[in-house]
């Protein structure tokens, strides 16, 4: 089970992640399930995150996913949307 702490962690990373890459997007938060956290992004410019066939996506879920089991450990699992994509 994702603690409190554990999702704060979590979305700190995110907002510096998306602060430092100045794409402008708000965090939603899901649920967390499990041992996964969902999170949805708000943005106005969703095409620049999602990508071509979601690949865009996938691959900034893989470095969110890797930062976040750095700082929170095995075991977490991450799992983001876009606009609800």
């Amino acid at each position: 089970m994702i603690s409190r702490e554990q999702r704060e962690t979590t979305k700190e990373i995110i907002r510096n992640f998306f602060d430092k890459a100045t794409i402008e997007v708000e965090i939603k938060e899901e649920t967390a399930d499990g041992d996964t956290f969902r999170i949805n992004l708000e943005t106005e410019s969703p095409q620049l995150l999602i990508g071509e066939g979601g690949q865009t996506l996938s691959e900034i879920q893989h470095l969110l996913r890797l930062i976040c089991r750095k700082k929170i450990g095995p075991g977490f699992y991450l799992d983001i949307d876009v606009n609800n994509y």
